[in-house]
């Protein structure tokens, strides 16, 4: 879901990307655990950068994973663009969400691929991308990934200037969310993408572009993005 963001932004700063495919069931646990996701991003970034700092996008869930970074190595973090994410959960909300996953078995990944795209709004000329993308998906995988959000922590120590964003047709909980990180993170500026949901990225993507180069740049984001209130 972030491909075709990254490659629009170009590198013209050094980014980093988390993302929810990484957790592969061919990985090792202690990779799939985020503990271990965590530990790897750090090393990616001190080895690959000259500053050894990187600006970190984080989208859906990976905004988890830039969360726990921010927590456990803020000094490989530069500025941060958090979207669409979610705060810790309650242990009886995470179970209420894995409800379906005996159902997700029995889907072939075309078929996951075309029903996250129709809830999450996603266009359907990625459906294709994302079908091969959940041929390394698998039901633990879903339950490793619900379950790290029974221990998310507010980065509520970190410097970096921090940008929370969430489309105008988002949930109730991701607009929930982005207030709570909006409120947690010290100096974070919150946005209301109009006329978007959860994929601004790709439905609004010359939008998405422009405001991540401007927010790492620190120069002003686009007036069509509204304060969140």
């Amino acid at each position: 879901m972030a491909r075709p963001s990254a490659a629009a932004c170009g590198r013209r700063s050094w980014n980093v990307w988390p993302s929810f495919i990484a957790w592969r069931p061919t990985c090792p646990a202690t990779a799939r655990a985020l503990p271990g996701t965590v530990e790897q991003l750090v090393a990616l970034i001190r080895a690959s950068t000259p500053s050894g700092k990187a600006h970190v996008v984080g989208l859906s869930f990976g905004g988890v994973v830039a969360q726990a970074l921010m927590v456990a190595a803020p000094d490989v973090v530069d500025h941060v663009v958090l979207s669409g994410t979610g705060t810790r959960m309650s242990r009886l909300l995470v179970s209420i969400s894995m409800l379906n996953e005996p159902i997700l078995r029995l889907l072939s990944p075309q078929q996951l691929a075309a029903l996250v795209c129709l809830q999450f709004g996603i266009p359907a000329r990625f459906r294709t991308q994302l079908g091969d993308d959940f041929r390394a998906f698998s039901s633990t995988t879903l339950v490793d990934v619900m379950r790290t959000y029974l221990d998310i922590e507010m980065p509520a120590l970190t410097r970096s200037p921090t940008l929370v964003a969430v489309g105008q047709k988002e949930t109730v909980y991701a607009r929930a969310a982005a207030r709570g990180l909006t409120r947690g993170i010290p100096g974070a500026k919150g946005i209301v993408v109009p006329a978007c949901g959860h994929v601004w990225n790709l439905e609004a993507p010359d939008l998405f572009a422009d405001t991540v180069r401007a927010w790492v740049a620190d120069r002003p984001i686009p007036a069509q993005l509204k304060p969140l209130a």
